[in-house]
């Protein structure tokens, strides 16, 4: 796991970028072909990873 400790999980503009885009294609505002749909859709899911990981890491330090 030391290799992850050094993840940024702070909101950057890609993910929130990815993520709005993720969810403009989930209500079909922007359509996408299905390549670029399951791209967006792994990066959307590695983002919100990268965001659960940051806060559960933070989560456990404040008991330790």
């Amino acid at each position: 796991m030391n290799q992850f400790d050094s993840v940024n999980s702070d909101l950057t503009p890609m993910g929130l970028v990815v993520t709005a885009t993720s969810w403009l294609n989930i209500f079909g505002i922007v359509e996408f072909n299905p390549f670029m749909q399951s791209i967006v859709y792994l990066l959307t899911i590695s983002w919100l990873s990268m965001q659960i990981y940051g806060y559960l890491k933070k989560q456990f330090k404040k008991k330790s």
